[in-house]
């Protein structure tokens, strides 16, 4: 590969040794490699998609240890993200390019998502966590799609804590708050709190921190909570109360002694790092206080002097200049607003005073505000705020693919993230054509790609049959409707019916779309199509039947029948076809008038309405005035 491997060797300086072990002679000598003239020919983009390089490249080659990420066209992932020119002088291979898709976004115990659409999310998606109110997010906010097909880790939400003492005073939040002050009794994940232990032998007061850890404040083995009388005295020998101890007792579990110290004592000899004087006039140095983590900070009983200043409470969107826990009278802090705040009201400093209290400030600080975002064609976008910190979120419409990111949020300096993105439509090749059959487009076609949502109709060249859905569709997936078959399709020869005749009498198989008519003889009447037709299915559709002609049943009536009054013997041939309608009349005795009642002929069947009354043969010769239908009308 004409690749070189050199070894450069330095040695000498005398031996080598690690603390409380041996000397070993090849310890004492320092090796230092070096791989040099190892050089890799420019790697090979993935087929669809690029290559972002670390650093700079000029020329054909790069040298060895440099790297480069892989990225596809969205919405591909590459299946592995880095490369890098390797010992033996060859490149990484280009990854391959895939659709990648990531399940629904996992809900989190006590927290929720800020957005998202409930569906499977595509590469370098994101999606937002936040924690219900006073728990604590722990992890990353965001959550990105990997090229895996996984989730990035998702946050943790840790509870807050119960301060679970009755009685006491504690010092939380820079400040010393007798427990029933601390409305709500409640402290963050992560907050430190300190009680007050006494160490008996030297009348002293010390605090011993302990962290809120998910629901869990753990209270000091040495903390013993006062009785109610002595409390509600508010007595001098609290432990908060009377003088603080320069250091905690070398017996205090929670407290980390010196060695040194301790084995002085034990000794009787006279410690080397006397204690100082405390008092608040600055005499002496602030003692220095543990806790059971270490990261407790130093000082907290000074602020029990009356003429010193601790570090004073802001509000969330204000911070200090200075690191400093306690101040004396007269000196002033600075105050600004934290980065993605703009202030616009008050002073920006505050003094303290001789009472040990800082003076007040009207100081306010608002999140800078974002442009209000434009809509996306062919989209939606999802926000609550611009402010700093907000978030948008967007989605495209069916149909249409994402290019860019998904989300943006409002940085500190009053601009997006990254800007809107682009919803382009999804595009199909051509629909596929069956064989022996072709496809008909909606609309005419330029070029080989058609996009979202357009129809096409398949159509089978005769006699073939079409065996599936006839209407294409381009889906939003980028790939057609499911193609049909065009298949020859027989039906066997159609059967007669009784009473009728076919206009075809051939015993053959009759192919897929072939027509027979049907006809019947007089005086029968055809009941459905006139004709038949082969089916895709090889079976014909429903044939017709050829229903009976009815016979009048009455001697002696006056009927209506195609609009015409007719006297029964007069109705030559008595006969009324299928589904004719024939009325009789009818006597309505209480108004003294007629009225007819059609009835209707059902393949040979005709009923006679109950209501009519036959008349006797005298009345109907000598009196068929009288008769229903020749008196009024109802």
């Amino acid at each position: 590969m004409g690749a070189s491997l050199k070894f450069r060797v330095s040695g000498g300086g005398g031996g080598l040794s690690t603390a409380g072990k041996r000397k070993t002679p090849w310890m004492e000598v320092l090796f230092s490699w070096a791989l040099e003239g190892v050089n890799c020919p420019l790697p090979k983009p993935p087929s669809e998609g690029r290559i972002v390089h670390d650093k700079a490249v000029v020329g054909t080659s790069t040298i060895y240890g440099q790297g480069w990420s892989y990225e596809c066209n969205p919405p591909k992932a590459p299946s592995y993200e880095r490369g890098s020119c390797m010992a033996d002088g060859t490149a990484t291979e280009p990854p391959v390019c895939r659709e990648v898709s990531c399940p629904i976004p996992p809900s989190i115990p006590n927290g929720f998502i800020t957005f998202a659409v409930m569906r499977q999310q595509g590469y370098k998606e994101k999606v937002r966590y936040s924690c219900n109110e006073h728990y604590t997010l722990e992890g990353e906010a965001e959550i990105q799609c990997q090229n895996t097909g996984n989730w990035s880790s998702k946050p943790v939400c840790r509870a807050p804590c119960e301060v679970g003492i009755k009685r006491g005073r504690i010092f939380y939040n820079a400040r010393k708050i007798w427990i029933e002050d601390l409305r709500p009794n409640r402290v963050l994940h992560g907050e430190h709190v300190a009680f007050y232990c006494k160490d008996k032998a030297e009348k002293c007061g010390y605090p011993v921190a302990s962290t809120c850890n998910d629901g869990n404040l753990p209270i000091p083995d040495c903390y013993e909570q006062p009785g109610k009388i002595e409390y509600n005295l508010r007595s001098k020998n609290l432990p908060s109360e009377i003088r603080a101890c320069v250091a905690p007792p070398a017996a205090n579990p929670t407290s980390r002694p010196n060695p040194a110290e301790t084995q002085t004592a034990k000794s009787g000899a006279k410690s080397p790092h006397p204690k100082p004087k405390a008092d608040c006039r600055g005499e002496g140095d602030r003692p220095s206080i543990s806790s059971e983590d270490g990261a407790f900070v130093s000082a907290v009983l000074w602020s029990a002097c009356d003429d010193i200043c601790s570090r004073p409470e802001l509000s969330g969107n204000i911070e200090m200049f200075g690191i400093q826990r306690f101040s004396s009278p007269g000196e002033e802090l600075a105050l600004s607003c934290k980065e993605g705040y703009t202030p616009v009201s008050g002073p920006r400093k505050i003094v303290c005073t001789i009472n040990g209290v800082w003076t007040s400030t009207k100081l306010k600080c608002i999140p800078k505000q974002c442009p209000h975002p434009e809509l996306i064609t062919n989209g939606e976008l999802f926000y609550e705020d611009t402010v700093y910190q907000s978030t948008i979120n967007y989605t495209c419409h069916e149909g249409y693919m994402m290019t860019g990111e998904s989300s943006a949020v409002c940085l500190s300096n009053g601009t997006w993230s990254s800007p809107a993105p682009e919803c382009i439509p999804v595009l199909c090749g051509l629909a596929p054509v069956p064989l022996y059959g072709m496809v008909v487009y909606d609309k005419v076609i330029r070029g080989n790609t058609v996009n979202y949502g357009l129809t096409a109709k398949y159509i089978c060249n005769p006699p073939y049959a079409l065996i599936g859905n006839p209407v294409a569709k381009c889906t939003a997936s980028g790939t057609w409707t499911k193609t049909p078959e065009c298949q020859v399709v027989t039906c066997p020869p159609p059967e007669s019916i009784e009473r009728g005749y076919m206009s075809i009498n051939e015993k053959r198989e009759f192919f897929y779309g072939e027509r027979v008519k049907y006809g019947c003889q007089s005086p029968y009447v055809l009941d459905g199509n006139t004709e038949v037709i082969c089916q895709e299915n090889g079976r014909w559709s429903e044939k017709p039947s050829c229903k009976a002609p009815c016979s009048v049943n009455l001697q002696r009536a006056r009927i209506l029948h195609n609009g015409k009054k007719i006297w029964i013997e007069n109705f030559q041939p008595n006969r009324v076809l299928h589904l004719d309608i024939v009325s009789v009349y009818c006597m309505n005795e209480a108004m003294k008038c007629g009225y007819a009642v059609p009835t209707q002929c059902i393949d040979g069947t005709l009923n006679i309405p109950e209501c009519f009354e036959e008349p006797s043969e005298l009345e109907y010769t000598l009196k068929p005035n009288s008769l229903p239908s020749e008196i009024n009308q109802c």
